[in-house]
Order: structure tokens, then sequence, then C-alpha cells
């Protein structure tokens, strides 16, 4: 479970990332949050394009499932599950950071699956809202390959393996 707090969104951009766990950040985790704040803002029209382009061509989600977007955690890759169309390209957030954001990261010691998927997640959410998506797809949820949550696009709300797919938890 992601503990966030704070959110500051003028004009579909970022202006601040969340505190985790309310801890004010160091001087260098402070400039490592901004620096990725800067880097998904230089990616907001692609992603809001990419966005608008599921919205504008509609398909229809058999069973009752939810629309889902996939995250690959290795290169941040972007796809819509059910069609494997391409939200965004792979190494699009490591082309938009400084190249030794990582390891300045790792130096740190922040959290970085905490940080990326919670500010990635918000973005997304974000830039969701922006193109009407809930309007069209609902419910419709962000997860990451491989962990075990699925953040809510509508709600704005990480959601558990239970809570996503009841009684399935501990099977």
């Amino acid at each position: 479970m992601h503990v966030v707090s704070g959110r500051t969104v003028q004009g579909g951009k970022h202006d601040r990332l969340p505190v985790c766990g309310g801890i004010m950040p160091r001087n260098d985790e402070r400039r490592l949050r901004d620096e990725l704040s800067h880097g998904l803002s230089e990616n907001w029209e692609r992603l809001c394009d990419s966005l608008h382009a599921v919205v504008s061509d509609p398909f229809p989600i058999t069973d009752g499932r939810p629309l889902q977007f996939e995250v690959n955690p290795d290169s941040c890759a972007v796809v819509l599950r059910e069609t494997e169309a391409e939200v965004l390209p792979a190494w699009w957030l490591s082309d938009a950071l400084p190249s030794d954001w990582f390891a300045r990261a790792d130096e740190s010691g922040i959290v970085q699956d905490i940080l990326l998927s919670s500010a990635v997640a918000r973005w997304f959410a974000d830039a969701w809202e922006e193109v009407g998506g809930h309007w069209t797809y609902s419910p419709s949820y962000l997860f990451w390959r491989g962990f075990e949550t699925r953040y809510d696009l509508e709600a704005r709300q990480w959601l558990t393996v239970d809570a996503f797919f009841p009684g399935l938890a501990g099977a």
C-alpha cells in the first residue's frame, strides 16, 4: 500500500510530488523528486494524446472486465492490456530524466518503486481525467506487472489484490 500526501496540479502538470510517509525529504531527495516531476511534465502531451486515442476509438470489453493499463517495471513502457496497444514506449521516463537519476536515487536510499509508482499513477490519473477516460471506461486501472496492487484511476487509490479480485488473495 502506498502512503502519499500532497497533490498540486496546474495545467495538467505536477508542481509538487508526494512526500511519502509525511517525512520531508533531504535536499538530494527533493532534487530527485523535482527532476521526476519535470520528466513527467515533459511527457504530459504525449500521454494525453495516447489516452485520447484510446477514448476516441472505443472497443467493447467483455465479461464485465475493467480497462487496465500495464506498466513494465523495467522500462516503464505502458500498454493497454485489452489490446496490447502501446500507450507510452519503453524507456520514455529514463529518456526524460538525467542519465544519473537512478544511480543517485539508489544512493539516496529512496524506495524507487514507491516513488515512481505513486508519481506515475497520479500523473496518469490526471491525464485520464483530462481526456475524459472515466466517462468512456469505468472502472479503469493502472498496474505494474508483478505488483499485487492496482491504482484506481477514478478513485485515485491503490487497491489490494483482494479488493480487485475478491476471493482470489491467498488462493
